[in-house]
């Protein structure tokens, strides 16, 4: 529906959060000036000229807003999960004014189109424990009214007032059951601004990035993110109705804004690039071993640790690819129409076990470690992923819903008999111990909390001092016990080692320099090289022409 698309400015680094002065020829975004990690506002004409820098601080500004005599613009500087600031400046810079702290400094705003007002995301008395949810704040008395009434969802998000004022869209965070609580199932509501029953616009229960209204308030755009990780803009009838795709060409979309006269779209378009990393001991910093202008993901090496194993979609789907520990000699394994991911070599390194998605079926498959056909390991109707070889190669354990719950199971390899189930309570991920006797499992949800089992089943408990690892899924197993990573500070890690011999959790002996943009996996052999998945990322705005 949209045609030509153009970038705003062409520069390099991470443009978000745009937001147009009210006769559309500036944009107001948040940027991080080419380099470094926070962002700071800026402002600059649509077209030429060069950006006017509004901050400049340490921390992160973004989300700008400007007031209807655009003389002003309002934005948050925080972060998520800490206290974040309301603040007012002036539109070519100078004094700020702090109108409200808000609990999360990571929530958009919006103007009222009477200027005295912003729609703001909060808790009840701005601290932790409250339901976040849709607040109108006086800019000169910083006085606050929730909008919405508290009720069965975990939390609202992205408030913006409609052209007339009249109306607040939100995008709205249902509650799941307890093993599932990802933020997954959200859908679009509009509710009147003086409060009452909101009015739910979708019905899809998708992550949704984004929302704008259409200059005449007669349509709401935003992003949904629909499988595979598909961020395609839609727009939908403020009465209700079917959607429309809004064509831009970009594969993945945060923020958007529409002109006041309703005749571009700009939005955020993110440009993510994962790539291999080798991380040795010897305090050296780690360096890119395997990367291309695609994703490579998920490795995993050999255990005599001569070779790799990962995901990369290449060939324009996720296929399983091999390389030799120095990263050459790449060589495709799989070969299908669908996905595949997760790969682990078999003890002997003669197999890779994988998993491979066909709609809704996640299944896992075996193949050799040159390639060849697979053979499917899951019963149909099953949704299993994650399998990972025991030490000896008997058994391949998986995680799987068999149950109706997603838990962890084990199989013999070679495919005979039955199948058995060895967690009871939920679980994402497993590994078993090298002498088989344990199994170390994270659970569903978030925070993803690191528990152990029994290897033929039992007692499940939890592992504390494992929480990091946990949740940030980052850990992996050798003969002598467990590496995971802990997070030092905003853009710091450190390994931690889970000694067998003691079982204490004490620093990893070596110094490793993890990188600040860790995603995904790390694993080793033997503690003296790591391998991990690193996301490095950009943001550009762009400009889109809607008919």
């Amino acid at each position: 529906m949209a045609s030509p698309v153009v970038p705003f400015s062409g520069a390099a680094g991470y443009e978000n959060s745009p937001a147009f002065s009210p006769d559309g020829r500036q944009l107001a975004y948040s940027w991080n000036g080419g380099e470094g990690d926070n962002s700071d506002l800026y402002v600059k004409l649509v077209g030429a000229g060069e950006p006017l820098q509004l901050t400049k601080t340490a921390a992160n500004e973004h989300y700008p807003t400007f007031s209807p005599d655009r003389n002003h613009i309002a934005f948050i500087r925080g972060k998520y999960g800490e206290p974040g600031e309301l603040i007012i400046i002036p539109a070519l810079g100078g004094t700020e004014r702090s109108v409200a702290r808000l609990f999360s400094g990571n929530y958009s705003i919006s103007f009222s189109p009477d200027g005295k007002h912003i729609a703001a995301i909060d808790t009840e008395n701005s601290n932790e424990g409250g339901q976040f949810a849709v607040y109108v704040i006086n800019i000169e008395t910083g006085e606050r009214r929730r909008v919405t009434a508290p009720s069965e969802f975990l939390g609202e998000t992205t408030p913006r007032f409609s052209p007339d004022g009249k109306s607040l869209a939100f995008i709205r965070v249902f509650k799941e059951d307890e093993h599932a609580r990802n933020l997954a199932k959200q859908d679009l509501f509009v509710v009147p601004v003086i409060g009452g029953e909101p009015r739910q616009l979708t019905f899809d229960g998708l992550i949704i990035n984004s929302l704008a209204w259409s200059a005449d308030g007669d349509y709401i755009y935003f992003v949904p993110v629909r499988p595979p990780n598909q961020t395609v803009a839609r727009r939908v009838p403020i009465s209700g109705g079917e959607q429309e795709i809004v064509s831009t060409g970009s594969k993945n979309i945060t923020n958007i804004v529409v002109s006041p006269d309703g005749n571009t779209l700009v939005f955020a378009e993110d440009v993510r690039r994962w790539s291999i990393w080798r991380i040795p001991s010897d305090g050296q910093t780690g360096s890119r071993l395997i990367e291309s202008d695609f994703t490579e993901y998920f490795p995993q090496f050999s255990p005599d640790g001569s070779r790799i194993a990962f995901q990369t979609d290449r060939t324009g789907t996720y296929q399983i690819w091999t390389a030799d520990a120095d990263g050459k000699n790449l060589r495709q394994i799989t070969d299908t129409p669908f996905p595949s991911s997760s790969p682990g070599f078999s003890p002997d390194g003669s197999l890779i076990a994988f998993n491979q998605k066909n709609g809704e079926d996640f299944a896992n498959y075996i193949i050799s470690a040159r390639g060849g056909t697979p053979r499917r390991i899951s019963p149909e109707g099953a949704q299993e992923d994650f399998p990972v070889w025991s030490a000896d190669g008997r058994y391949i354990y998986f995680a799987s819903n068999r149950s109706g719950e997603r838990n962890i199971w084990k199989m013999n390899a070679d495919g005979s008999g039955e199948a058995v189930q060895i967690t009871t309570i939920g679980a994402y991920r497993a590994t078993p111990t090298p002498d088989g006797k344990t199994v170390y499992f994270t659970k569903t949800g978030f925070p993803r909390e690191f528990w152990r089992v029994p290897a033929e089943g039992g007692a499940e408990e939890i592992v504390p001092e494992f929480e990091a690892a946990g949740f940030y899924n980052t850990w992996t197993m050798t003969q002598a016990g467990i590496y995971f990573i802990v997070p030092v500070s905003d853009q710091s890690f450190k390994m931690k080692f889970y000694d067998f011999a003691d079982e204490q959790v004490k620093d990893a002996f070596d110094d490793y320099k993890i990188p600040s943009n860790l995603d995904g996996n790390i694993i080793t052999t033997d503690g003296n090289v790591f391998l991990c998945s690193v996301m490095e990322k950009s943001s550009r705005l762009m400009l889109a022409t809607l008919p």
